[in-house]
């Protein structure tokens, strides 16, 4: 399609400018005509107009050919969660959309190796589990930041 549009557009400018208009005679031969067409060439002069306008059309086709590739790229990009191939990453990105404190994020890691848990992203995302966690460990734990980590996960949901 892009191939058919290009030569769409140099067809169409080389008829605005006159490159290609028809001017042959009946029977007259290649190399006839190639030398008439050399020497009207020759003898033509450049008229300020037509090269003002051909360089104003020559600017706008390039600058509609970038607004729509820029729009074609936009519009192919969607915008994506950024991949995270590290746990310990992932834990630090979702504690910072949450807006967990420090202190939060070291009760829940200190509750996931009483559990015997991997991520303390369990925790964030089956408040069952933390609520088990709670019960079963009273002694290291911060009942204060505990709170409210749960009014945060309570108000999310």
């Amino acid at each position: 399609m892009r191939a058919c549009m290009t030569r769409v557009i140099f067809l169409s400018i080389g008829i605005l400018t006159g490159w290609l208009a028809p001017s042959a005679a009946p029977g007259e031969t290649a190399e006839q005509r190639f030398k008439r067409s050399l020497q009207e060439s020759i003898d033509q002069t450049v008229e300020p107009r037509q090269l003002a306008a051909f360089f104003v059309a020559a600017f706008a086709l390039i600058l509609m050919v970038a607004v729509v590739n820029r729009w074609r790229g936009r519009a192919g990009r969607r915008a994506a969660p950024r991949t995270l191939h590290s746990p310990g990453k992932l834990v630090r990105e979702v504690s910072r959309q949450v807006q967990l404190r420090p202190a939060e994020i070291k009760q829940l890691k200190v509750l996931c190796e009483q559990q015997q848990i991997s991520s303390p992203l369990v925790m964030l995302l089956c408040p069952s589990v933390l609520g088990k966690a709670v019960r079963e460990n009273r002694r290291r734990i911060d009942r204060g930041v505990l709170n409210g980590l749960a009014r945060k996960i309570t108000r999310g949901s």
